[in-house]
């Protein structure tokens, strides 16, 4: 019976070098026995502690893989595509929060202007209700604004249930905020 693997993982190429490599070669590049390297590739097998492969063994994996006529390098596919779609969701926040942070700008700006307008003497009615309106509109970006960032930082904290693994900054022992 063949397992489902999820697509670009681990256990995927393992298996997939394997296929061509065999078994007793991937066991032999790995230095463990064959029953430990056919773990790696089964998604079902809980690891041990310290289980994993190394990226020099990763390496020479994909490196033995193509000598045998393989196209690719799966350890290194399976890698990068899990990195960039990790760092596509810890940068998605941030996108989100230009984008925010942009349509606050122009709501307040919008909202500065309706506010000038209507303290001019004069004002009418109209512009009196536009003027709230501009700055009604100005609070509700102005709060989505905040919420996303409040988001962000309650995952940089690991707050939120959604926290990515983001490496924290060097501060030589300074706190960040203050």
């Amino acid at each position: 019976m063949t397992k489902r693997r999820p697509p670009v993982s681990f256990e995927d190429a393992v298996t997939k070098i394997a296929g061509v490599l065999l078994w007793p070669e991937v066991s032999r590049i790995l230095d463990r026995g064959e029953r430990a390297a056919r773990n790696l590739g089964d998604p079902d097998a809980q690891p041990a502690a310290g289980d994993g492969i190394t990226l020099n063994q990763a390496r020479a994996l994909d490196a033995a893989y193509r000598r045998a006529g393989g196209t690719y390098a799966p350890m290194l596919h399976a890698y990068a595509l899990q990195l960039e779609a990790e760092v596509a969701a810890a940068t998605a926040d941030c996108t989100a929060i230009a984008m925010a942070g942009a349509e606050h700008a122009k709501e307040a700006g919008e909202a500065v202007q309706a506010t000038v307008a209507a303290s001019l003497p004069g004002a009418s009615e109209l512009i009196l209700a536009n003027a709230e309106r501009q700055l009604e509109e100005d609070v509700a970006s102005a709060t989505h604004a905040l919420g996303l960032v409040r988001k962000r930082r309650e995952q940089l904290l690991g707050l939120s249930p959604s926290a990515p693994e983001v490496a924290q900054p060097v501060t030589n022992g300074a706190r960040p905020d203050g």
